[in-house]
């Protein structure tokens, strides 16, 4: 009885985590491509994350934001002269126009992909460790004896 109480509050937990997301889905800042479809979007404040900046163009003070296959031009100031993030991926607020963003500010969160370098050659690490300790014998682990 307690199983089944405890599967009805999960699938109710569940349901409702659903609901909260459908119903609130547009009040979160939207992606490019809802941008671009969507016309009702300009002059609001958006917040695009996870994306990269893919080139520039100087003359114009204007570069090119790219998330998954969608891009979208972004102008910038003098104030704020945006650089290519190293290992990792570029955040940017501004104010949607048509076809274009003016961008209030700009983070870079360089190197965040290192954490998955460094964490694969600490597993690599863990391995060389752990089979110059035990063997595999018949199934089980057994450690190596005066070897």
């Amino acid at each position: 009885m307690k199983q089944l109480a405890y599967n009805l509050l999960l699938l109710l937990s569940l349901a409702l985590l659903f609901t909260y997301s459908y119903f609130w889905h547009n009040n979160y800042y939207p992606s490019i491509s809802e941008l671009l479809r969507n016309p009702k979007q300009i002059d609001k404040l958006v917040e695009l994350r996870g994306g990269e900046i893919v080139e520039f163009h100087n003359t114009e003070k204007v570069f090119i934001y790219q998330d998954g296959n969608d891009r979208i031009d972004v102008k910038y100031n003098d104030k704020q002269i945006p650089k290519k993030s190293i290992l990792g991926r570029t955040s940017i607020y501004g104010r949607y126009k048509n076809r274009y963003i003016e961008l209030i500010s700009i983070h870079n969160n360089n190197y965040n992909f290192l954490k998955y370098i460094v964490s694969i050659i600490g597993f690599i690490i863990l391995i060389i460790y752990f089979v110059k300790e035990w063997n595999i014998r018949n199934f089980r682990f057994q450690p190596k004896m005066g070897e």
